[in-house]
């Protein structure tokens, strides 16, 4: 699973099982917050997921404030 925002990329690294096991929220919500370990090798930076949390429109503003990146 691929995340974007203003400052790039980043990949996340589902494990079978935990696809298995959260397959419904991964599928079901449109928008995710992603609990899972940072790893970093040759300059790439993945997101190992632990786990899914579902989130609503109101719930994402909450926890992400707009930036200005200019």
């Amino acid at each position: 699973m691929g995340l974007e925002d203003e400052t790039g990329r980043l990949d996340v690294i589902i494990p079978p099982q935990l696809y298995e096991k959260e397959r419904d929220i991964i599928n079901g919500n449109g928008i995710l917050a992603v609990r899972g370990k940072l790893e970093k090798e040759d300059g790439v930076t993945n997101l190992k997921a632990e786990t899914f949390f579902p989130l609503t429109l109101d719930d994402a503003r909450e926890i992400v404030r707009s930036h200005d990146y200019h």
